[in-house]
């Protein structure tokens, strides 16, 4: 059987048995439910319950009904339409185009699509910002980008963004069938245009959205990319379709591009990123080559920044030039949310708003996020000559062909995606899908004396084993952003170590409410909510949480949630409704909160975690930082950049406080972007970087550090020794000074990139890799890893290479290749890998910003592969490779999987 049909077998076994709730199976396709009992595509009360609207007036001008699905093909007019299957894209597009004003195109460019109601065309709302999931309450939240970016699998990302895919074809049926097409308040992850994944690089880990993006190298990125966008797709992962007419989803390559800070030293909104051809080529782009070229995603997002003097989003280099002209690709780019107006409002490039609109139209614009206010001017920009209605046009045609390519304008019956049942969100095995994925994003750091894993039989006793938590572990914190909380919870990390060790001894709803009462003191941590019972599942996901008050927001999921700590006080507050919680049970797992939350403010807790820590046998110290916030030494955000990489307020004192009193220390991090790691390395007896790593991370961790699974997780960025090792806020030249990533830095770290243990130990030999090649043929090797120790586990080969003799600047080593593989203990592997020549060509000098003519050098290419980099892993091989003559990429037969061509 196909990997199609396995997924739509799977997708019918699941309609023919699941209960499916709230009318999500009432209508079929786009068709929506009337509150008048019909479905429809657009007019409601024409048709009795229980029936179909047909798109098209008649020639009467009436509207035809029909019973069920299939009979969609017998509606009037449909002909020669562009809602005829028949014909081809471009004659349905010609149609659309015809039969539409410059107004009505103008209107479409929009996350906020009206309806074209005399042409049979729904509203619909393309803002679904689903980056490691569906960003609905009912969705699976897998884990965040690094911890993601950690596991070294592509083929993880492959099915994750499979089931993310699904998640996003199932709620758009479910919502879109019982009548809600997401066009009222500020709904979000209602549709099937995804706005994922962020592929842009850590190039300063202080950056704010670096717990989004996978990696700080191009080549992990890019391959990891290409996984997730195919697999959110429905496409094989070599670009092919599992359907074989219609994609499962839109996939957005964002943010276009050399974006990478968010208010240091500026705001990204006015930030003027000064980039240098040989950085541009060689860091910031090679992972759009990928997301564009080989996973074929269907949008892009322009960038709230400016490169070098031009806002991305009116750059015709960057948009019509490299995209349409160099790479002819066809999609279709959407501006970051206002991003377009910026050209004009926080750019102060063009004059007014009205010359924005027309500057982003001919740059390459087609869509734009977050409002109209620009679109809406076009017809004035085209009125005035300062654009033209083939323009707009343009863009209108590049969105029609999405809706087109997902099916959405064809009989609803055609479309197997139109299968998929609501039931497909957040189901048992995509949960099961998140803890593998939380568990193979685990980074083992530190292990002495093989501490870990803990054996389960000798935690007995009350307390013996003790999570110190200031809710960094919680529920709340580690399913990271653009993730709404799950209404059937998340696992926190004390609830999985209690689901190994006392599984019942979990707390449990209370259901006790007091109105218009709120609490002050004690404040641990604050989610966005949906409701009193919701907030009282958050509190369960913090050990410390025993109050918490509900104040509701102008929007489902605007309300906010406030959990507090034993000390809080009760207090009169019209509009908010408080509850509180028992203390955790005695088990043997004992809890201590070590600081008042995540920023560690005072040493409050510490002499409670130090008693405690005295009698357990071993200690579990969470550590780390907070996504969702603003202003805090601990937050790490949209919008929000660290100015340190230092563990936050006395996070390092507690540690310190702690460490005399542990009879066994493991220190469990929690974060995206790197911290200063030195003290925890020298203190702590074990260290797992657990990243934030979803809905599932608490029974990700608890499998790691019990052994169900041995970790393999590398680490997918740098981890520097201090702040003096970090470039100036903003500078974007990837050489300068000390160099920044592991491609370029030249001085020592703490962690480097691609570092990871495992509880067994693999051992290299037999590499195979030729002499001699030629500069445009890929390099093929193959090695025998073995698994040298007494347990199952993963091992991730990574291929580096250095250039010696190249006669131009080039990183300093670069990661060319990878494969993450599983060995049984004892047994070995032949392990086959490619390198491309792109992932080693160089930047000549004298090379054009947007013509780029990337070559392969001739001469010798040192080659090392082994379980990290060359200057970290001694026990890895090497070779030399003489490439023979110089050739220009552009030029080689592998066009297609190149970049700068």
């Amino acid at each position: 059987v196909s990997l199609s049909a396995q997924v739509m077998v799977a997708c019918l076994t699941a309609i023919a048995t699941a209960q499916i709730p709230n009318n999500t199976n009432a209508c079929y396709g786009e068709y929506s439910l009337c509150s008048t009992g019909e479905c429809s595509l657009g007019p409601c009360g024409v048709c009795p319950p229980k029936t179909f609207v047909c798109p098209l007036k008649d020639s009467s001008g009436k509207y035809e009904c029909f019973d069920s699905p299939d009979q969609y093909i017998k509606c009037p007019m449909l002909s020669n339409t562009h809602l005829d299957w028949n014909l081809t894209v471009a004659e349905r597009l010609d149609y659309l185009v015809a039969h539409t004003s410059l107004e009505q195109q103008a209107a479409q460019l929009t996350n906020l699509a009206p309806e074209l109601r005399e042409l049979g065309v729904p509203a619909y709302n393309w803002l679904n910002d689903d980056e490691h999931g569906v960003r609905r309450e009912h969705a699976t939240t897998f884990p965040d980008g690094p911890a993601l970016g950690a596991s070294w699998d592509a083929d993880l990302l492959w099915r994750v963004g499979q089931a993310v895919g699904q998640e996003a074809r199932g709620g758009h049926n479910g919502y879109t069938h019982s009548g809600d097409r997401a066009m009222t308040g500020n709904q979000n992850g209602l549709g099937i245009t995804l706005y994922a994944p962020n592929l842009n690089l850590v190039r300063d880990p202080r950056w704010g959205r670096a717990q989004e993006v996978y990696s700080e190298d191009p080549c992990l990125t890019a391959k990891l990319t290409v996984g997730y966008v195919t697999g959110s797709q429905g496409m094989s992962p070599n670009g092919t379709m599992l359907d074989e007419k219609f994609l499962q989803t839109g996939a957005c390559c964002k943010h276009y591009v050399a974006y990478d800070l968010e208010n240091q030293p500026t705001s990204r909104q006015t930030f003027d990123a000064q980039v240098d051809v040989r950085s541009m080529w060689e860091h910031y782009m090679p992972a759009f080559d990928a997301c564009f070229n080989e996973a074929k995603a269907m949008h892009t997002m322009c960038s709230y920044n400016a490169l070098n003097g031009y806002p991305t989003c009116g750059d015709p280099g960057l948009l019509n030039h490299v995209l349409r002209d160099m790479w002819q690709w066809d999609g279709f780019v959407v501006s970051d949310y206002d991003a377009w107006a910026n050209i004009y409002s926080t750019h102060h490039f063009v004059a007014n708003l009205t010359a924005a609109a027309a500057e982003g139209i001919n740059a390459g614009m087609d869509q734009e996020g977050g409002g109209n206010k620009t679109v809406a001017l076009l017809p004035e920009a085209v009125a005035m000559g300062m654009t033209t209605a083939s323009n707009v046009e343009t863009s209108f045609r590049r969105l029609f062909k999405s809706r087109i390519q997902l099916g959405m304008l064809d009989p609803p019956t055609m479309n197997n995606y139109n299968k998929v049942p609501f039931s497909v969100v957040g189901n048992a095995a995509h949960t099961e899908l998140n803890r593998e994925a939380a568990g193979k994003s685990m980074c083992l750091y530190k292990n002495t004396d093989s501490l870990l894993p803990l054996d389960a039989k000798d935690f007995t006793a009350e307390h013996s084993l003790l999570i110190i938590d200031m809710s960094a572990g919680s529920g709340v914190n580690i399913i990271g952003n653009y993730a709404d909380p799950p209404d059937n919870g998340s696992v926190s990390f004390g609830e999985g170590l209690r689901n190994v060790l006392a599984p019942h001894s979990q707390r449990r709803p209370q259901g006790q409410f007091v109105n218009d009462t709120t609490y002050n003191n004690d404040y641990i941590i604050e989610e966005m909510s949906n409701g009193i019972q919701d907030c009282e599942r958050s509190c369960l996901e913090v050990d410390a949480c025993l109050h918490f008050t509900f104040a509701p927001g102008g929007s489902p999921l605007a309300g906010h949630c406030k959990m507090y700590g034993e000390g809080a006080q009760a207090t009169k507050h019209v509009g908010s409704t408080s509850g509180l919680l028992s203390p955790m049970p005695t088990s043997a797992v004992g809890t201590a909160r070590g600081c008042s939350n995540i920023s560690c403010p005072d040493d409050t807790h510490f002499a409670d975690a130090v008693a405690k820590a005295k009698v357990a046998d071993v200690t579990v110290l969470v550590l780390g930082l907070y996504t969702g916030c603003h202003g805090d030494v601990a937050c790490e955000s949209e919008g929000w950049d660290r100015t340190s990489i230092a563990l936050p307020g006395q996070q390092e004192a507690l540690l310190a406080a702690v460490r005399p009193a542990a009879k066994k220390l493991v220190c469990v991090l929690v974060h995206g972007g790197g911290l200063q790691l030195t003290t925890v390395m020298a203190q702590c007896d074990a260290v797992l970087d657990a990243w934030y790593p979803g809905a599932e991370g608490g029974n990700g961790l608890a499998d790691v550090m019990f052994g169900k699974v041995n970790p393999a997780g590398r680490s997918p960025q740098t981890h520097y020794q201090s702040d003096e090792d970090l470039p100036p806020f903003g500078q974007m030249d990837l050489y300068a000074d000390k160099g920044v990533t592991y491609r370029y830095f030249s001085g020592d770290v703490v962690i480097p990139f691609g570092f990871g243990l495992s509880y067994t130990s693999f051992k290299y030999s037999g590499l195979s890799i030729p002499s001699t090649v030629k500069a445009c043929d890929d390099i093929n090797l193959t090695v025998s890893v073995q698994n040298t120790g007494n347990v199952d586990g993963d091992e991730v080969v990574q291929v580096y290479v250095k250039q010696p003799n190249a006669t131009v600047p080039v990183p300093r080593v670069r990661l060319v290749a990878y494969q993450r593989v599983s060995l049984k203990a004892g047994a070995s592997s032949q392990v086959q890998l490619r390198i491309e020549p792109k992932f080693h060509s160089i930047v000549p000098w004298g090379t054009e910003f947007f013509n780029p003519d990337l070559t392969v050098e001739a001469g010798m290419l040192s080659v090392y592969v082994g379980g990290g980099q060359p200057d970290h892993y001694p026990d890895g091989l090497s070779a030399q490779v003489q490439i023979e003559a110089t050739t220009a990429l552009r030029s080689c037969p592998q066009g297609d999987r190149r970049w700068g061509a």
